[in-house]
Parts: C-alpha cells; structure tokens; sequence
C-alpha cells in the first residue's frame, strides 16, 4: 500500500522523467530539422552541378554543330 508521500515522490519522478523526454524530443527534432537543411543543400548544389554539366554538353554541341557548318 503506498502512502501519500510514495505517490507524491512518485509522481514527481514521473513528472522528471517526462521532462527528460521532452527535452530529448526537442533535441531530436533539432537534429532532423539540421540533417533535413543539410541535405537540401546537398541537393541544391546537385541540381546546380547538374545543370552546369547541361550547359557544357549544350555548348560541346553548339560546337560541333559550328564546326559542322
């Protein structure tokens, strides 16, 4: 049988260890939400890697298109 005092001790543990949780949660989120910007980056500069390859292959062609004629 538990007396005020346990439940009272108790239920301030839990209240701590939920706490704890919270504050865990929140870094993890702020975490996600770095990785998340990191890998935007990452793909912005694909996406302009890319797009420069494009640009080189577009003029290699206009080139030979030049050179052709």
């Amino acid at each position: 049988v538990y007396d005020n005092v346990d439940l009272q001790t108790q239920i301030a543990g839990l209240r701590e260890a939920i706490e704890q949780l919270n504050i865990n949660l929140t870094i993890e989120r702020q975490k996600n939400a770095l990785q998340r910007q990191q890998i935007d980056q990452l793909n912005v500069s694909l996406t302009a890697e890319r797009l420069s390859t494009v640009a080189q292959l577009i003029d290699i062609m206009i080139q030979k298109t030049d050179n052709e004629e």
